[in-house]
């Protein structure tokens, strides 16, 4: 899986591909810690095959974290992690989708 960076964390998918973690340095404890992001989603988390961020292009906006599951179905996670904001929603597709990426222009794009 894909690992990415936003607002100073880390964001990667667990080895069993069932979660998403956020990994930052935490000045007090002074060490790194990684929180699970989507333990209240895991039903429509679970079983993650391809990954991608897109970032928010406004300053009114979030990151959109794109998640493509083992049943083709799309789940987005849309984040201001340094807000601990992070919701997790299905995101309707025609069909089945295999991969997902966003380019350098920020545009998002489904296979």
């Amino acid at each position: 899986m894909p690992i990415v960076e936003s607002e100073g964390n880390v964001l990667f998918v667990s080895r069993n591909r069932a979660m998403i973690y956020a990994m930052g340095y935490d000045d007090v404890k002074q060490a790194y810690l990684a929180d699970p992001i989507s333990l209240l989603a895991s039903h429509i988390v679970s079983g993650v095959v391809d990954c991608a961020l897109q970032k928010a292009e406004e300053a009114s906006d979030a990151n959109r974290y794109w998640i493509v599951r083992d049943d083709g179905t799309i789940t987005i996670g849309i984040m201001i992690i340094n807000q601990d904001v992070v919701a997790f929603v299905r995101w309707e597709t025609d069909g089945d989708v295999w991969s997902l990426c966003v380019d350098g222009s920020n545009a998002a794009f489904a296979a």
